[in-house]
């Protein structure tokens, strides 16, 4: 084990599975770096994992989630399939979890959005037309439930320094595409609680730093 400059660094035999589930579980993240020794023995190394910039930015894309999850609770079911303010209500959330469904995806990015059809018919998730047929509460929740996986494996093994690597695509880097992700789901948490207010619904009560 040492300290450079950027941090502390050990390593250990790659194939010592308990001595890198040890180190992981303290802390280590792998750094990328593998020495071959010979055919039955590699030497990996660990960085010690910076996590506090990371985890808040974590912890605010959830609570802001939370309160997308907060609108399909209070939503009434007149309202659901409404149209208003030019869409079908239910779609806004589809839209809002598409959108982070696609844009935290590590594979996949030049494909069609997420979420384009639900059951072999389109849903619009960009809000292109209206859909085709006509989505319940449980079945949103499962986007969503699919959107909260998404968003685990995204956070998984990564640290602060991870945040300041470029994005897979566009000119920005890992933490400019997770910020984009917040300013873009409490848009729609706006929007949506807007929509709560015209039709006389009482919108649920802010979720703030502390959730």
């Amino acid at each position: 084990m040492y300290k450079p400059q950027n941090g502390w660094i050990l390593d250990t035999i790659l194939q010592e599975k308990g001595n890198c589930y040890l180190y992981e579980k303290v802390g280590y993240v792998k750094s990328g770096k593998i020495e071959k020794i010979n055919e039955k023995m590699d030497i990996v190394y660990y960085k010690k994992s910076n996590k506090i910039i990371l985890n808040s930015l974590k912890t605010q894309l959830l609570i802001s989630f939370s309160m997308l999850e907060k609108i399909i609770e209070t939503c009434p079911d007149e309202l659901w399939n409404k149209k208003v303010s030019g869409y079908v209500f239910w779609q806004q959330l589809v839209h809002a979890f598409a959108g982070t469904h696609g844009w935290l995806r590590e594979d996949k990015l030049d494909i069609m959005p997420p979420f384009s059809f639900f059951n072999g018919k389109k849903i619009y998730s960009e809000f292109e037309n209206e859909p085709e047929i006509m989505l319940t509460k449980a079945d949103v929740i499962q986007l969503c439930n699919e959107t909260k996986e998404t968003i685990e494996k995204w956070f998984k093994e990564k640290d602060d320094d991870w945040l300041k690597m470029p994005f897979a695509v566009f000119k920005i880097n890992n933490f400019d595409n997770i910020a984009g992700q917040i300013r873009h789901i409490m848009y729609h948490v706006g929007h949506c609680e807007a929509i709560f207010r015209e039709n006389g619904i009482k919108p649920y009560e802010y979720l703030d730093y502390f959730g």
